[in-house]
């Protein structure tokens, strides 16, 4: 018994393809595209498509036994959840007690280290932004 052969991890080598450029290989392409040559194959008849009896119509209209929809209500719109969007890696350099207190919270809390400074660091950085923008419209920056 024999072992199939491993995929190799290389590109096909083009040498292999020369013989489609061959004047067989275009003879065999158009047979295959007009139907003609050697081998050509003419469509097999198709039959006629079956006849469906036709059932008798009952006396009450189908429309009368289906339950009628409720009437159109408005949807509640619904928020959309926000769009992920692309995190951006930022070096932080902290004191080792900094990075021991913030591993205990990691190990001991339900958010990673990463998750605790960014739902902490939101806010702070949104209540600086709006301070900044207050000093810059009443003219002290």
């Amino acid at each position: 018994m024999t072992t199939p052969p491993v995929p190799s991890a290389r590109p096909p080598n083009s040498r292999r393809f020369e013989a489609l450029d061959g004047p067989a290989a275009k003879a065999f392409v158009q047979g295959a595209d007009t139907g003609v040559g050697e081998g050509a194959r003419t469509p097999a008849p198709t039959a006629p498509p079956p006849q469906v009896a036709e059932m008798p119509r009952a006396a009450t209209p189908v429309a009368a036994l289906v339950p009628q929809p409720a009437p159109a209500v408005a949807a509640p719109v619904l928020p959309q959840p926000a769009r992920k969007e692309r995190q951006q890696p930022v070096t932080l350099r902290v004191s080792e007690s900094l990075h021991a207190q913030l591993l205990y919270i990691a190990e001991n809390g339900p958010r990673s280290m990463n998750q605790f400074i960014v739902d902490v660091l939101g806010p702070a950085i949104a209540a600086e932004i709006e301070k900044i923008q207050r000093r810059k419209a009443m003219g002290l920056d």
